[in-house]
């Protein structure tokens, strides 16, 4: 007779998840420690998910498809954060300046619907760029950067500094007005005096 799987048992595994992840970054993060916080045995754990990349990726899906919705929103869909290369509008740095400020208008929904969610995805951009992920955010930007505001190869070094600039904000600081004006200040930072 086959187990049925239970709808209860796999939100705990995420919450589980979420929780370690945000404790012990992804790569510190086990998949012994994720059935322990649920209390199943990790066979049990493996018939709900088949990786822990397949529960970070449920974990972060949400706070990808916001950002990314504001993307291409503000790009008139040339760009988005799921795909690798794509083609630039004639002035990128215009379009990038209105996702930039579609980005901030977001930092207070992502701050208070996904902050877990967030944190666990910059700490993964950071911790290995994402490989593990549908997104590789520290490459994304920093290609970005380069391109648009001819850092001649350092974008990359910016966005992870900024990435992680952001994640040790929604880690540290618990006042969510603070913590909301910190993101925002740190994005605007990115390309402050940038821009051509």
């Amino acid at each position: 007779m086959a187990q049925v799987l239970k709808e209860n048992i796999r939100r705990q595994i995420l919450r589980s998840a979420r929780e370690t992840f945000v404790r012990k970054g992804y790569k510190g993060c086990t998949m012994r420690e994720i059935a322990d916080g649920t209390n199943i045995t990790v066979g049990n754990l493996y018939r709900y998910f088949s990786s822990k990349s397949a529960i970070y990726n449920e974990i972060v899906d949400g706070v990808i498809e916001q950002i990314d919705t504001v993307i291409r929103a503000e790009s008139d869909n040339t760009v988005s954060l799921k795909s690798g290369e794509q083609d630039l509008p004639q002035k990128p740095e215009v379009i990038f300046k209105k996702i930039e400020e579609g980005i901030i208008k977001l930092v207070p929904i992502l701050i208070k619907d996904y902050k877990k969610e967030a944190i666990i995805l910059l700490h993964a951009s950071n911790e290995q760029n994402a490989k593990f992920g549908k997104v590789d955010l520290v490459t994304w930007l920093g290609n970005n950067l380069n391109y648009i505001y001819d850092m001649t190869g350092i974008g990359r070094y910016v966005a992870a500094s900024i990435l992680y600039s952001i994640e040790k904000i929604l880690i540290e600081e618990k006042n969510e007005a603070l913590a909301i004006d910190q993101v925002i200040f740190m994005i605007k930072l990115m390309t402050k005096g940038t821009i051509k």
